[in-house]
């Protein structure tokens, strides 16, 4: 009888143990994979501080056409826009634009252009596999 209770008893740590180590996992996973970092000056994901909005758009419609981006989103229309010739009309005249490196329409995932004058003046990335509660 003692002798089950032992290895019972072993049993039970071992799978806490483990669930334990499980969670400490994704929890560190989480952590290594958050980013929030803002660049205001000089150069980052193709981007450069000071570049126009012509060419930092030039600029996403390779990565568009290389597959590197899903999409580029404005506020106002609130719309997510293929990074197309066609397209830039509408997207030029909004000073923050919204890359999505991922999946479409995912704002855990996503480089903000911001712009002031029709210079780019600040890059904020922000990348989470995770929601907050």
């Amino acid at each position: 009888m003692v002798l089950v209770l032992k290895t019972a008893l072993k049993a039970f740590v071992f799978v806490v143990g483990l669930l334990a180590l499980i969670t400490v996992s994704f929890l560190w996973y989480f952590y290594l994979t958050y980013i929030d970092e803002t660049t205001l000056e000089g150069a980052v994901y193709d981007y450069a501080i000071g570049q126009s909005k012509p060419e930092a758009y030039s600029v996403a419609t390779v990565q568009f056409a290389n597959d590197e981006i899903s999409g580029l989103h404005i506020w106002d229309p609130f719309e997510t826009f293929d990074a197309t010739d066609r397209n830039y009309p509408i997207i030029k005249s909004a000073d923050l634009w919204t890359v999505f490196p991922d999946d479409r329409d995912n704002f855990r995932d996503s480089v903000k252009l911001h712009f002031s004058e029709g210079e780019l003046v600040k890059i904020h990335r922000h990348r989470q596999q995770f929601e907050l509660p």
